[in-house]
Parts: structure tokens; C-alpha cells; sequence
């Protein structure tokens, strides 16, 4: 009781004693009430600066004590919303300070609130996680779940999250759809479809996620392969046109959707509307699936434009990708192009399906383009490691077919006898392909090497005309090879056969004439040449029609039949036949022999005057000799000897024509000028057989004269060459020459020079001289091989001055000193007597003035070479120089012009250069397919010169490449990079192919 009455009196107290300061109280609380309620509507304005700066006024002056407290969070608060870094710490003081007071409740919740929408999701949960979800409002629940859902998901925290999203999923509320979207995109996520399939249908229920669902739910129903499903869920978005997201994605699904369904002009319509929609590259399997659906929708050309796009990719889907695009350029009818598709369809082993299959197809696309060689490697890959593929059989035979047009002859031979049973086309093909080997063999002149292949082709007789023609070749081989009695038989079987018509019945008949001929039988050769002559075919080269001619102008003689002699050699000079001047001489001789000497004198002297040439002249200028001295005109014989002499020093009838002078001069009394010629005989042919009567001639004359005493050096000289057993000398030569032959060549040089320095005046001296230099030249030495070369021609001694000239030539050519190949190659022209080796000499000045760009002289020698009958090619050689130089004068049209002449027909490498520098013109010429045509047909018709083919791929890519054919370019490099024998090729298709990736 008397505390209260004390308080009392304190408080009145202190009323009284401060009534003087009541209207200062007053205005104080007036203006911190107004300062706190200012904060407050700024507050709600959303104004934290100024409603901050608001509350800390008030906080000087304010006394309210639940506004100050109020007034402290409410700083914290808008410290947090201006981002000030001491915000958490403001607040952490306020809750320590009044941690059970209703804002510190509210506080959690702000501050989650604040830091959700800031985007801080961490700090956003730990907030929501502080206020007891009991203590808030329904309304608020609901918002605190949605938001940690949202903040768990951002932070990727499914579980947490789903946990949230599924108490607000269900019924109609604020967050269901929302929460449903989220819930079945974590169920999405994580595979569960049948659960995301139900939320993400809910959600899309809504406004708000209809646009965003669609996407997902179509990917559901891909996912689960349920196709049907996914097409019918899109179908009427896509037909009504719907605005939902990514759509370029939804026409993609239901394309894929229609893909798997195997509707595939539906799933194209869609591609193309994705591909409408997308504004990057697709993936690449994308271009397959189009690719694939344009092919089977028989869309060829799309098909080809999009699968180019994944035929270079090293993978399962590049491989298939290659194949069907090889299969689209097939129905485009582009082989070639389907060739190189093919390839890398083949070269890639993810899928066995399709490299069985494009190896067969490559088989039969190269076969069809006579690329037999890469026919015969894909279908043997094919047999080999596919022994069950269904066309195996089929393979097989195309196989034989292969082989039969390739040039891999001897391997053909060995594979198709490896093969047991074979069909009757593989039989077929056999039979074909030892007659083709038995043919090359016949055409290198390896008889020996032909007849059994021949043999083993009439074996099979799969094919009865070949059979029939087998006959033929067998009995010419026979022939050819000095067995004409064998080759009888094989001609009558031909004959036996009655086919007038057949064409190998005239040649058998000219082949008969031949074989009895050389049999020495020539009453019987005759009625098979006058055969030939009157039936023969008209597509028979005109050189055996003139041959059969001569041979029965032989036989004739042979007989002495002389009127029918000089009959048909009087037909071959009239027709101007090839061999008139052989006919000459023969008539000149046959006239001789019937005592017409004026006849037999007019006959040669018109083939020494009109044929300068003639291999035949030189024996012309001795039987005119003849034919005079019998007629007693012993002056004259000299002068037409004396001049055979002198205008063919290095002739083979050297000899004789000295025999025969010498023994005019004795007859004209002239012993001095006879001993000189018989002296000559003996110095320079003491080998020769005129040497011995020209010695005892020699020995006869001097004797005469008393001269005895000069013949002791001549009978020296003779005895040395001439031993009468076998000398050191003799054997050392021998001994040198099997080493030689033995191919033991440096031996062989040791022993040859041995010799010449043992033996420096033999007479074998020249023929030494030509086998060191060989056996140099063997051991690619072809510096001391020029060096004794070069010794035989000035020496002008021996058998072998031709040889070695023509040597020389050459390694002065390989060389490149062509001013030296040049002469030497003139000296070849002027001391061979072998047309062929002439021919040689006018090539070799052909491609040394090519050289020296002497033009002019180029094409005397080329027009020399094309006006003589074709050795070896030589008429090719000559044209392609022509060519090459019409192409460095920049004259196209003429080089082309020359260089189809070189390939017409013509199978060589001077037809492959051709046909190279041809391609190259027209790809100067931008004439860019036309050059491609060309090289294809290089490849197909040249496949043996490996040097141009691979030249010409590389000319085939630089042609691509200017079409802007990327692919086809690519594919073709890397096809030499693969297969090229040639590193020099691979190295520039490498810096290509870098060039255009």
C-alpha cells in the first residue's frame, strides 16, 4: 500500500513538474509518428532508399517502442532490397533481438522472398525453409511450396523439387498448372514418362504452358517409340498451325515418327518443313533420313543433294548414307558418280549388309564402264569375304567376264583354275582368257609360250566359234615357231570345217601356202596362195594380200616357173605394192637366169636409181655387176661396184662387191687394182668367208709380180683372225662373252677390257668394244657405257656399229644432252640397213628436236616415220610429237585433231599421253565435262599406263572441282590417296584434298 502511494506520488510528481514542457511533447511525437508512416506508404511505393532514410530519422527521434522494433526490420528490409551488403547482418541483430516478435516470422518469409525473385535461389530456400509452413495463411503455403519448388529446380535438385511441385499439382489451384509443368518436366527429365505423359497433359490445359508442352509430349511418345500415338498428338497442332514452341522441333519428331513408320513421302513432307523452320545446320543424320525418304520416293536429284552432305563422314551413317547415294546416281544414270559414292560406301566396315552390296554393285558399275581391273578387285573382295552372299554365283561369272577384258591375264589364269566346278559361263570365260594369253604370247612371238595355252583353250570348247578360231592361231604359232608340219594340221581342220565364208578360211589357205613354203614345198604352197589372193576378206590388212602376192611370185620362181615368176612380179610393181622393189631385183635376177641381160640390167638400174633406199639395192648394184661380166662387160661392172663401194662403206655386201671388182680388174687385166681390193678383203673382213679365196687370189697375183714379200703381213693378219685350232686369244673372247650372256656383267667389263688391252689389233676388237659397253649399260653404268659406245662407232669396226650407235643415242636422250642424241641418232639413220632400226633413229630425232624446239626438223622426221609402214607404234609416236607441239603453240584445235589420230584405235602409252593432254586442252578450255569424258575414257581404255591414269585422276578432281561437284572431288582424292602405287601422285592428291576440306 505505501509503495503504490509512493509511485503515485513520483508520477504526480513528475506530471507537475514538467507541465511547462507538454507542448513540446506533443510536436515530437507528431513528427516521428509522421516520419514512421512516411516509411511505411514509401515502403509500399516500393521505394527502399527514401523509405530507408525515413526510418532511420524516425529511429533518432521516435519513442514508440513497437515502432522502433517495427522501424529496425523495416531498415534490414530495404537494406536487403537495395542490395547493401550488411542487410542478412541488420537482420540477424533484429532477430536476436526480438526472435519470437511477428515480424521475425514475416522477416524468413520476406527475405525468401526477395532473394527468389533477385534470382539467389540458395539463400531464396534457406529463408522459405526457416518459417514453420503451419504458421502461414493457406494462400501463402502455397506460394512459399510453389517458389521452393521453383528455387530447387533451378538449382537442379529434382527431388526436392518434385516433392514441392507435387503438393501443388492436384485440383484447381493458384500453382497446379504450373506445378504440373515443372513436376512432369522433372518426370521428363528422368525417364519416367508415364508420370510426366499425365502432369504434362494437365499443364497443357492451361494458357500459359500450351505453348510450351506440346514439344515435350511429342518427345515422350518418340521416345517410347510410340509412333502412332505421336502423330496423332501432333497432327492437328501442326494442320491448325499452332503457335508452340520450337515447332521446327515438333515437325522434326513427327517426320522421324513417320520415318520409323516406313511412311515416308509423309515423313519428307514434314523434313522439309522443319528444314524450313531451322535457321542452323541440322544434324547430320537428319540429311540421311531426308536423303533416304527423297530415294525412296524416287525424289533422285534431292536424294543426291542431300545425301552428299554425309557421304565423307567415317561412320555407320556416313557409310549408308554413301551407298544410297550411289544407288540415286545409278537411277540418274550416272555411273561414274555412283562409282565414287560406291567406294566409300565400300571402304567402310560398320555395316557388312552394305559393303557386300556396294562391293557387288561396284562390280558390276565398273565392269559396265570396262574398268575391269577395279571390277575384278571388288567382286574377288566380294567372293572372298562374303562366301554366302546370295549372288555369289552371278559374282563369279561377271568375275570371269572381268578377267577376260582386264590385262591381268596370268592372274585370271591362275584364279579361274582355282575355282572348282566352274559354271559354263566361268568356262567360257576361261576358255576365253587362255586363248587371250596364248594370243599375247603369240604377239610377243613366244610361240613356245602360246601353243599350250591355245591348247588348254580347244580343250574347253565352251564356245564353238572360238573353238574354231582356236585352230588358227595354233596352227600359226606352229608355223611361226618352225614347226609348219604341226601347223598343217591345225590349217585343215580350219578347211575341213567347209565355211567358205569364214574368215579364217582364206587365212588358213595363205597360212597353208606358208607352211608348205617353208617346208620347200612349193608346188603345193602355190593353189593356196592363188586362194588367198582370189577369196581372201576384204578387212584383211593390205600388207598380207601383197605378201601372198610376193610369196607366189616366189614360189613360182622357187619352181621355175619363170613366165609365172615375172607375171606376178610385173602385178606387184604395176599395183605399186610395198615390196616392188624386192620384185625388181627378183625380176632382174630371173632374167639373168634366162640370158636377158639387157632386161636383167634395166630391172636393177631402175632399183638403184628410184629406191635409194632400198635394203635391196646393194645386192641390186652386184647382180648388175654379174649380169655384165657374163655378158663380157668387165669395165663397166667395176664402175657400178665402185660405186655400190664408196656410197655404202658399212654395206654388207662390201665383201662380195670386192671379190667381185677384183675380179674384174683381172679380167680387164688391172692385177694392181685387183691385188688393192683383195688386200682389203683380207685387212678389213678377215672373218668373213671371202677373206680365205681373196688371200690365195692375193697370194696368186703378187707372185705374179714378184711381190711375195707384201704378202707376209696380210697372211699374218688372216692366220691371227683365222686360227686353225683354238687359241688363247679365241678363248679369252669366248670366256668374255658367257660371262656376258651369263649376265655375270661386271665380270663380263673386267674380262672385255682385259682382252682389248691382251689383244689391242684383234679383229674381234669392235665386237669387244660393243659388249663392255653393254655390260656397263646392265649395271646402269651408263657413263663407261657411253664411253665404248661412242669408241665402236668412230673405230667403225665390228658387226655391232649400229647397235651401239643407236645405244648411245639413247643415253645421250636419257640424259637430256639432245644435241648429242640428235647426231648420234642421224649417224643410226645413215649406217643401219634395218628398216626398224631406221624408224628408231627418225623417233629418236622426232623426240630430240621436240627438245630443242626445232620444229621444223620434227615434223621431216615425223612425215618420215608416218609415210613407212607402223613398227612398234612408231606412226603413233611421230603423230603425238606433232600433237605436243600444236599444244605448245598454243594450237588447240590442230593438237587435239593430231591427238585423236594417236588414240583411235590405238591401245599404247603414246595413246594414254594423248588422251591425257586432250583432257588437259579442254580443261584449259573450261571445257569442263567434255575433259571429264575424256579422262574416263583414259581410265577405261589406258588402265596399264599407271603414270597417266593416275595423272589424269588427279586432272578428273580439277575438273570436279571447277563444277563444284565437292564430294565427287573429295572421294576421288582420297581413292588415290588409297590405291596409288605412285607416291609422287599421292603427295599431290594430298595437297589437293587439304586444299578443299
Amino acid at each position: 500500500m505505501q509503495n503504490k502511494l509512493f509511485l503515485s506520488s513520483v508520477l504526480l510528481y513528475f506530471s507537475l513538474s514538467y507541465l511547462p514542457l507538454l507542448g513540446q511533447a506533443t510536436y515530437t511525437y507528431q513528427e516521428d509518428h509522421k516520419l514512421f508512416r512516411d516509411g511505411l506508404e514509401l515502403l509500399d511505393r516500393k521505394l527502399y532508399a527514401a523509405a530507408q532514410h525515413s526510418f532511420k530519422s524516425f529511429m533518432k527521434i521516435g519513442t514508440d517502442t513497437e515502432q522502433r522494433i517495427e522501424a529496425q526490420y523495416y531498415m534490414a528490409f530495404c537494406a536487403l532490397h537495395l542490395s547493401e551488403p550488411d542487410a542478412d547482418t541488420q537482420l540477424e541483430i533484429f532477430l536476436a533481438a526480438y526472435p519470437y516478435h511477428p515480424k521475425a516470422l514475416d522477416a524468413y518469409y520476406q527475405w525468401g522472398e526477395v532473394y527468389f525473385e533477385e534470382g539467389e535461389y540458395i539463400k531464396a530456400i534457406e529463408f522459405y525453409e526457416k518459417v514453420p509452413e503451419r504458421r502461414l495463411t493457406a494462400a501463402r503455403q502455397d506460394d512459399r511450396n510453389y517458389k521452393l519448388g521453383v528455387a530447387h529446380f533451378e538449382r537442379r535438385r529434382y527431388n526436392q523439387a518434385e516433392m514441392y511441385f507435387n503438393k501443388l499439382k492436384n485440383g484447381t489451384g493458384k500453382y497446379a498448372y504450373s506445378a504440373s509443368y515443372y513436376a512432369g518436366f522433372i518426370a521428363y527429365q528422368e525417364g519416367r514418362y508415364n508420370l510426366a505423359l499425365a502432369d504434362l497433359q494437365k499443364a497443357s490445359e492451361s494458357e500459359e504452358f500450351a505453348s510450351k508442352t506440346p514439344i515435350l509430349i511429342a518427345d515422350i511418345y518418340y521416345k517410347e517409340k510410340k509412333y502412332t500415338e505421336l502423330i496423332a498428338y501432333t497432327a492437328p497442332i501442326l494442320q491448325r498451325r499452332e503457335q508452340v514452341v520450337q515447332i521446327e522441333m515438333l515437325y522434326l519428331l513427327t517426320a522421324d515418327a513417320y520415318f520409323y513408320r516406313e511412311e515416308l513421302a509423309r515423313a519428307l513432307t514434314n523434313y522439309k518443313q522443319y528444314l524450313g523452320l531451322k535457321s542452323s545446320q541440322p544434324a547430320e543424320e537428319i540429311f540421311y533420313r531426308v536423303g533416304f525418304c527423297q530415294y525412296q520416293t524416287k525424289d533422285y536429284k534431292g536424294a543426291i543433294e542431300s545425301l552428299q552432305n554425309m557421304a565423307n563422314i567415317n561412320t555407320a551413317m556416313g557409310q549408308s548414307a554413301a551407298y544410297y547415294l550411289g544407288l540415286a546416281y545409278i537411277q540418274e544414270n550416272n555411273k561414274r558418280f555412283a562409282v565414287t559414292a560406291l567406294e566409300q560406301a565400300k571402304n567402310r566396315n560398320f555395316d557388312a549388309t552394305v559393303e557386300q552390296e556396294a562391293l557387288w554393285l561396284l562390280g558390276r558399275l565398273n565392269f559396265d564402264l570396262e574398268r575391269y581391273d577395279e571390277s575384278i578387285s571388288d567382286l574377288k573382295k566380294l567372293v572372298a569375304d562374303f562366301p554366302q552372299y546370295p549372288e555369289r554365283n552371278e559374282a563369279l561369272d561377271l568375275l570371269g567376264q572381268a578377267y577376260l577384258y582386264s590385262n591381268k591375264l596370268d592372274e585370271a589364269l591362275v584364279y579361274l583354275e582355282s575355282i572348282n566346278p566352274r559354271s559354263p559361263k566361268v568356262n567360257a570365260a576361261y576358255q576365253q582368257i587362255t586363248f587371250a594369253k596364248g594370243s599375247e604370247f603369240f604377239n610377243k612371238s613366244n610361240f613356245a609360250g602360246a601353243i599350250p595355252l591355245l591348247q588348254k583353250s580347244l580343250q574347253i570348247n565352251q564356245i564353238k566359234r572360238l573353238t574354231e578360231e582356236t585352230y588358227y592361231w595354233l596352227a600359226e604359232a606352229y608355223l611361226l615357231s618352225d614347226q609348219p608340219q604341226k601347223a598343217v594340221v591345225y590349217y585343215q581342220n580350219i578347211l575341213s570345217l567347209d565355211q567358205p565364208n569364214f574368215i579364217y578360211t582364206p587365212k588358213s589357205h595363205y597360212g597353208l601356202g606358208y607352211a608348205y613354203y617353208n617346208s620347200e614345198e612349193y608346188a603345193r604352197a602355190i593353189p593356196h596362195f592363188q586362194y588367198y589372193i582370189t577369196r581372201r576378206s576384204t578387212d584383211d590388212d593390205r600388207k598380207y594380200f601383197e605378201d601372198a602376192y610376193l610369196r607366189l611370185a616366189d614360189c613360182f620362181y622357187a619352181t621355175r616357173d619363170y613366165s609365172n615368176a615375172l607375171l606376178y612380179y610385173d602385178r606387184i610393181i604395176t599395183l605399186n605394192y610395198v615390196d616392188k622393189d624386192y620384185a625388181y631385183f627378183q625380176k632382174g635376177v630371173i632374167e639373168g637366169l634366162r640370158n636377158n641381160n639387157t632386161l636383167a640390167q634395166a630391172s636393177f638400174e631402175t632399183l638403184i636409181n628410184q629406191y635409194p633406199n632400198s635394203l635391196y639395192r646393194d645386192r641390186a648394184f652386184y647382180q648388175k655387176a654379174l649380169s655384165e661380166m657374163s655378158s663380157g662387160s668387165f669395165a663397166v661392172a667395176t664402175t657400178g661396184l665402185t660405186r655400190l663401194i664408196s656410197e655404202s662403206p658399212s654395206s654388207s655386201a662390201i665383201p662380195d662387191a670386192l671379190q667381185l671388182r677384183a675380179l674384174a680388174y683381172v679380167n680387164i687385166g688391172n692385177q694392181n687394182a685387183a691385188i688393192e681390193d683383195y688386200k682389203r678383203i683380207v685387212n678389213d673382213h678377215t672373218l668373213h668367208p671371202n677373206a680365205t679365196d681373196a688371200l690365195f687370189s692375193l697370194q696368186e697375183l703378187l707372185g705374179a709380180q714378184g711381190r711375195d714379200a707384201e704378202l707376209a703381213p696380210y697372211l699374218a693378219k688372216y692366220k691371227e683372225a683365222n686360227p686353225q685350232s683354238q687359241t688363247t686369244e679365241k678363248l679369252y673372247f669366248e670366256s668374255a662373252k658367257t660371262m656376258y650372256f651369263n649376265q655375270q656383267y661386271a665380270q663380263a667389263a673386267n674380262a672385255f677390257k682385259q682382252y682389248i688391252n691382251s689383244y689391242p689389233q684383234s679383229a674381234f676388237k669392235g665386237d669387244a668394244l660393243f659388249y663392255l659397253g653393254e655390260s656397263y649399260y646392265r649395271q646402269d653404268d651408263f657413263v663407261n657405257a657411253l664411253i665404248y659406245h661412242r669408241q665402236v662407232v668412230q673405230e667403225k669396226k665390228g658387226a655391232f656399229i649400229a647397235r651401239s650407235t643407236r645405244r648411245a643415242a639413247a643415253i645421250y636422250a636419257q640424259n637430256k644432252e639432245y644435241r648429242n642424241s640428235v647426231a648420234y641418232y642421224r649417224i643410226l639413220s645413215d649406217v643401219t640397213e634395218s628398216k626398224r632400226e631406221q624408224i628408231d633413229a627418225w623417233i629418236g630425232l622426232v623426240e630430240g628436236y621436240y627438245e630443242l624446239q626445232r620444229y621444223d626438223s620434227l615434223n621431216y622426221f615425223a612425215a618420215q616415220v608416218i609415210n613407212q609402214p607402223d613398227i612398234a607404234g612408231s606412226k603413233n609416236r611421230a603423230l603425238l610429237y606433232q600433237g605436243k607441239v600444236a599444244y605448245r603453240q598454243q594450237n588447240y584445235t590442230q593438237a587435239i585433231n593430231t591427238f585423236q589420230k594417236v588414240t583411235q584405235g590405238n591401245t599404247d602409252e603414246n595413246g594414254a599421253e594423248a588422251q591425257y593432254l586432250t583432257a588437259e586442252i579442254l580443261f584449259k578450255q573450261q571445257k569442263n565435262r567434255e575433259s571429264l569424258d575424256v579422262l574416263f575414257e583414259l581410265d577405261k581404255k589406258y588402265s596399264a599406263f599407271e603414270k597417266w591414269r593416275g595423272r589424269g585422276f588427279l586432272l578428273i578432281a580439277d575438273n570436279y572441282i571447277a563444277l563444284k561437284e565437292t564430294f565427287q572431288a573429295k572421294a576421288t582424292l582420297q581413292s588415290l590417296i588409297d590405291k596409288s602405287p605412285d607416291a609422287e601422285i599421292v603427295q599431290q592428291a594430298r595437297i589437293k584434298l587439304q586444299s578443299i576440306q
